[in-house]
């Protein structure tokens, strides 16, 4: 039975930046050693050349150094075992040989995940053969981070109080913060800890005094899931618009969901994690995080028509409500924010959408009263115990 090597990574400080509203700054580049270990008759030492927080469009960097600690010759390969999540240049499997007692070879691989691979812990694991049979193994792991803009800081609430963002998400507009106007800008890379988690003093600095944010994220599903929710420095949670209770797990039906948390500053840190996890305790691999994408057709779907991106489509969403004084809409394609529908003809009401094609999540709000579109010809369970209408674009 071969040994194994575990290849682990130290935390680094992370360095100050300055970044533009949604725009992403870049992460340190900085090699992690890892102590030489003995797989059979080598030696191996491993470096991990950067943070093991993947984002999407990086690449994880091993260095990988075999050498010969048997008296004779040795000859064998290094394989990356099969997964599809991983890309791997320049090879999955690289041969060597080490004629004798000392000599040694070097290897640097790169692992890349596809751009839609979902946030969680990834595993690589390397095997290495001698002779045909196996020696040990190489394990290491990366973290593709859930992805996040933020807006902040303003001063703590009153008890039952709200942020401005909590009260009405507008990602478009400037609102009053604590030390003035303040915007939603992406989370830059540096303030991605290790395990993924969002350091909110690297984004606005240590905090004199005490200080909230409010992070936004969207989320696809492919298929309808029970997740587990943990969260570690927020004092409030809403996905689709609803509260999420704490430590209780909730069935969320499949296409575009939003979340927003908020998190406020502690003595020692300013930080928040987030984790989805399913009954089984692993990450859910049918979500897709593309926050860029999803901005970019939120920004569509805001101008209300004046613009028609490609691949997108014009909708016009109508309802009947002869007796109503104001009917809103609310959703996964607007953040879960009420818009208003304008009157229209013989009791009808109508708001025009231009949406990718997708399949959506929505309610009305009818004189205040939330409910389903009575029209809707398709609904799905909310995941706390109502039910939302859908919204398909083909």
């Amino acid at each position: 039975m071969g040994a194994t090597l575990l290849v682990g990574c130290v935390a680094s400080a992370a360095p100050t930046w300055a970044a533009p509203a949604l725009a992403a700054a870049d992460s340190a580049f900085l090699p992690f050693p890892v102590e030489a270990s003995p797989l059979g008759p080598l030696r191996a030492r491993a470096v991990v050349l950067q943070s093991p927080t993947l984002h999407r469009g990086s690449v994880g960097h091993l260095r990988l150094q075999l050498c010969n600690a048997d008296s004779s010759a040795l000859e064998g390969s290094l394989q990356v075992l099969a997964t599809a999540a991983w890309q791997v240049e320049p090879a999955r499997r690289l041969p060597f040989r080490l004629q004798a007692f000392g000599d040694c070879v070097e290897h640097e691989l790169g692992f890349a995940l596809p751009d839609d691979a979902s946030p969680g812990p990834y595993d690589a694991v390397l095997r290495v053969e001698v002779g045909g049979s196996e020696v040990g193994t190489l394990r290491t792991r990366w973290n593709r981070p859930v992805q996040w803009i933020v807006i902040g800081p303003f001063a703590p609430p009153a008890p039952g109080a709200l942020l401005p963002p909590e009260a009405g998400i507008n990602l478009e507009k400037a609102v009053s913060g604590g030390s003035g106007e303040v915007r939603w800008q992406r989370v830059p890379l540096a303030a991605y800890d290790d395990a993924g988690a969002v350091e909110l003093d690297v984004v606005y600095g240590a905090a004199a005094a005490p200080q909230c944010a409010c992070a936004f994220t969207m989320f696809d599903l492919a298929d309808g899931e029970r997740l587990h929710w943990t969260s570690a420095g927020t004092e409030r949670v809403v996905v689709d618009g609803r509260v999420l209770a704490a430590g209780k797990p909730v069935r969320l039906g499949p296409g575009r969901h939003t979340l927003l948390a908020r998190s406020c500053s502690r003595r020692d840190s300013w930080q928040f994690g987030l984790t989805l996890l399913r009954d089984d305790g692993t990450w859910p691999r049918q979500l897709d995080n593309d926050l860029d994408r999803f901005l970019q057709g939120f920004a569509s779907a805001l101008s209300g028509g004046e613009s028609n991106p490609p691949a997108h489509r014009h909708v016009v969403l109508q309802v009947q409500a002869a007796a109503a004084h104001e009917v809103q809409v609310l959703g996964s394609f607007n953040a879960w924010v009420p818009w208003p529908l304008e009157r229209a003809e013989r009791g009808r009401w109508k708001r025009d959408l231009v949406l990718p094609p997708g399949r959506y999540a929505y309610k009305l709000r009818i004189d205040g009263r939330m409910q389903a579109d009575p029209s809707a010809p398709r609904r799905e369970a909310d995941g706390f115990g109502g039910q939302n209408s859908l919204l398909i674009v083909p």
